[in-house]
């Protein structure tokens, strides 16, 4: 018996997945609802029940709620998300109210096992309604060794997601390896970390596995109404044009019989999901390495600002309100096309 872990799911419209997975858990990256009462000035995601339904052969076993978005659509799609995957037979964890513990922790039963799934999200994207007491819990070393050391002796696994993480940086910050470290310290038996929607290394500390982040397992390209206003008009068009580091993901299968752990590199397109890479554990390509600290942090910050900058670049020239015409900017967009995107 394995579980299988999967990583960011955005669905925009139907999407044809064809996830053969018996049991699957993803980060669910928006509500699922039909409201229509978006949160003002940001961008907002969600998903139409019915084009959850269609897109999964098998619907997954649970969800992370611990994201982000998750309250897009404030707490009447909220609300509605949490309807739809209990009627759907659908688990969940890292969101709700505080009487709650934000959902935390799903307990699952598996075969003759005991898992206990936390989710949280840096305080930086922690999502938090103050009328409603409805959001996630922050990543907190204390609140998670005091959940940790409240179940730890109950259940046979701990499993802790945690989103967090630069955007489109392929690397782990130092301080986020060190709470990582900390959080196995703590008595937490596998990390699996989302948010930046790309790929970063995995690593093997103490024997336990943490996986910094999984990517965008399904994120389509699209274009979609953000920036809400007060008298709830969208005031931007938010284009989601995926680069080739955007459309690859990690899938971990957890055999919780042998305590064994492996992983593949999954591909999408924008009308397919497929195997890129079986079997990666072990391979120095996806291994963190850390062992000189001055050396990776200039790499960290080098790769940050040259992400940044590729993005920057490329939105500011998907906008329409930007005329560029000057043929250099031109050529170093198609330079940059040539190199990083994905037709």
């Amino acid at each position: 018996m394995q579980l299988t872990f999967l990583g960011d799911v955005f669905l925009p419209d139907m999407f044809n997945t064809e996830i053969k997975y018996d049991n699957y858990i993803f980060n669910l990256e928006s509500p699922v609802t039909n409201t229509q009462n978006p949160l003002k000035n940001k961008v907002v995601l969600k998903i139409k029940p019915e084009d959850f339904t269609k897109s999964f052969d098998k619907l997954p076993l649970a969800v992370c709620l611990a994201n982000n978005h998750i309250l897009d659509y404030n707490i009447e799609g909220f609300n509605e998300t949490i309807n739809y995957l209990d009627s759907n037979g659908i688990k969940y964890f890292g969101a709700g109210t505080a009487d709650c513990n934000f959902n935390n922790p799903l307990i699952l039963k598996v075969q003759n096992k005991s898992i206990a799934l936390f989710g949280y999200v840096d305080v930086f994207n922690a999502p938090y309604n103050y009328d409603k007491m409805v959001g996630v819990q922050e990543v907190a070393l204390t609140k998670i060794k005091k959940d940790i050391n409240k179940f730890k002796n109950c259940v046979d696994k701990i499993i802790v997601n945690l989103h967090w993480g630069a955007e489109n940086v392929y690397l782990p910050s130092i301080s986020n390896i060190k709470k990582a470290r900390q959080i196995i310290d703590m008595g937490a038996d596998l990390i699996i970390g989302h948010h930046p929607h790309c790929i970063q290394p995995y690593e093997i500390y103490k024997g336990k596995y943490i996986f910094y982040s999984l990517g965008n397992l399904i994120f389509p390209d699209c274009e979609i109404p953000a920036f809400y206003n007060n008298d709830n008009i969208s005031t931007y068009k938010y284009n989601i044009k995926n680069l080739k580091w955007n459309r690859k993901s990690i899938s971990v299968h957890y055999d919780l019989e042998n305590d064994n752990i492996e992983a593949d590199i999954l591909h999408f397109t924008n009308n397919e999901l497929k195997l890129d890479e079986k079997n990666i554990i072990n391979k120095k390509i996806h291994l963190l390495n850390f062992n000189n600290k001055k050396f990776y942090n200039y790499r960290y910050r080098a790769n940050y600002l040259y992400r940044k900058i590729i993005n920057k670049t490329y939105r500011t020239f998907l906008n329409p309100k930007n005329n560029l015409k000057l043929s250099a900017v031109i050529n170093s967009i198609k330079l940059i096309r040539e190199n990083i995107f994905e037709e």
